[in-house]
Protein backbone atom coordinates (compact mmCIF):
# COMPACT_ATOMS: atom_id res chain seq x y z
CA UNK A 1 0.00 0.00 0.00
CA UNK A 2 1.08 3.56 -0.86
CA UNK A 3 0.57 4.67 2.89
CA UNK A 4 3.65 2.18 4.27
CA UNK A 5 5.95 3.66 1.58
CA UNK A 6 5.21 7.92 2.37
CA UNK A 7 6.90 7.64 5.95
CA UNK A 8 9.99 7.28 4.46
CA UNK A 9 11.94 7.35 2.07
CA UNK A 10 14.93 4.70 2.37
CA UNK A 11 11.70 2.22 3.27
CA UNK A 12 10.46 2.80 0.06
CA UNK A 13 13.44 2.49 -2.00
CA UNK A 14 14.23 -0.93 -0.24
CA UNK A 15 10.44 -1.94 -0.46
CA UNK A 16 10.79 -0.89 -4.48
CA UNK A 17 13.56 -2.79 -5.30
CA UNK A 18 12.50 -5.80 -3.90
CA UNK A 19 8.61 -6.10 -4.59
CA UNK A 20 7.78 -4.37 -8.54
CA UNK A 21 7.95 -5.19 -11.59
CA UNK A 22 8.71 -1.78 -13.86
CA UNK A 23 6.13 -1.17 -17.01
CA UNK A 24 7.99 1.67 -18.36
CA UNK A 25 10.23 4.57 -17.53
CA UNK A 26 10.38 8.37 -18.97
CA UNK A 27 13.57 10.59 -19.21
CA UNK A 28 14.13 14.42 -19.27
CA UNK A 29 16.64 16.93 -19.27
CA UNK A 30 16.56 19.59 -17.00
CA UNK A 31 18.29 22.82 -15.70
CA UNK A 32 19.47 20.52 -12.51
CA UNK A 33 20.05 17.23 -14.69
CA UNK A 34 17.79 14.36 -15.62
CA UNK A 35 14.35 13.49 -14.35
CA UNK A 36 13.38 10.02 -14.07
CA UNK A 37 10.10 8.24 -14.06
CA UNK A 38 9.34 5.12 -13.67
CA UNK A 39 5.91 3.39 -13.80
CA UNK A 40 5.66 0.41 -11.71
CA UNK A 41 3.35 -2.38 -10.90
CA UNK A 42 3.50 -3.78 -6.83
CA UNK A 43 2.25 -7.31 -7.24
CA UNK A 44 2.33 -7.75 -3.67
CA UNK A 45 -0.36 -4.92 -2.95
CA UNK A 46 -1.49 -5.01 -6.60
CA UNK A 47 -0.89 -1.55 -7.01
CA UNK A 48 -0.10 0.44 -10.20
CA UNK A 49 1.87 3.95 -9.18
CA UNK A 50 4.62 6.29 -11.22
CA UNK A 51 7.64 7.40 -8.99
CA UNK A 52 10.45 9.73 -9.89
CA UNK A 53 11.40 13.34 -10.01
CA UNK A 54 14.09 15.57 -9.46
CA UNK A 55 12.57 15.37 -5.83
CA UNK A 56 11.47 11.83 -5.57
CA UNK A 57 8.01 11.71 -5.88
CA UNK A 58 4.70 8.69 -5.52
CA UNK A 59 1.86 8.68 -7.56
CA UNK A 60 -0.18 6.40 -6.54
CA UNK A 61 -2.81 5.16 -9.72
CA UNK A 62 -5.95 3.34 -9.34
CA UNK A 63 -5.19 0.76 -12.42
CA UNK A 64 -3.18 0.24 -15.39
CA UNK A 65 -5.71 2.74 -17.29
CA UNK A 66 -4.78 4.88 -14.75
CA UNK A 67 -1.03 4.55 -15.09
CA UNK A 68 -1.28 4.59 -18.87
CA UNK A 69 -2.67 8.68 -18.56
CA UNK A 70 -0.58 9.50 -16.58
CA UNK A 71 2.33 8.07 -18.50
CA UNK A 72 0.76 10.05 -21.37
CA UNK A 73 0.49 13.45 -19.77
CA UNK A 74 4.28 13.07 -18.89
CA UNK A 75 5.30 12.86 -22.55
CA UNK A 76 3.04 15.50 -23.38
CA UNK A 77 5.29 17.90 -20.79
CA UNK A 78 8.32 16.70 -22.73
CA UNK A 79 9.70 13.35 -20.95
CA UNK A 80 10.82 10.52 -23.73
CA UNK A 81 11.54 7.02 -23.25
CA UNK A 82 15.56 7.65 -24.93
CA UNK A 83 16.91 10.93 -24.60
CA UNK A 84 18.84 12.31 -27.52
CA UNK A 85 22.14 12.09 -28.16
CA UNK A 86 22.59 13.68 -30.89
CA UNK A 87 24.70 17.27 -30.75
CA UNK A 88 22.34 20.67 -31.24
CA UNK A 89 23.59 23.58 -33.56
CA UNK A 90 22.51 26.96 -33.82
CA UNK A 91 20.35 27.35 -36.44
CA UNK A 92 22.36 29.47 -38.38
CA UNK A 93 25.96 29.11 -37.12
CA UNK A 94 27.08 31.49 -39.86
CA UNK A 95 24.85 34.57 -38.05
CA UNK A 96 26.98 33.99 -35.32
CA UNK A 97 30.51 35.76 -34.22
CA UNK A 98 31.45 32.79 -32.43
CA UNK A 99 33.72 29.95 -33.41
CA UNK A 100 31.78 26.86 -34.17
CA UNK A 101 33.03 25.17 -31.11
CA UNK A 102 31.86 28.13 -28.57
CA UNK A 103 28.51 28.06 -30.24
CA UNK A 104 28.35 24.09 -29.85
CA UNK A 105 29.45 24.72 -25.98
CA UNK A 106 26.52 26.98 -25.53
CA UNK A 107 23.74 24.81 -27.02
CA UNK A 108 24.85 21.83 -24.88
CA UNK A 109 24.62 24.32 -21.92
CA UNK A 110 21.11 25.59 -23.00
CA UNK A 111 20.04 21.62 -23.58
Amino acid sequence: MISRLTPGIGFYVIYYIHNTMELASLRKRTKAGISVWRFVYDEESLMHYAVGGEVLKVIPCDDRGHLRKVFDNFKRYGYAEKLSTEQMWLDDPWSSDLPATMQQELELLTA
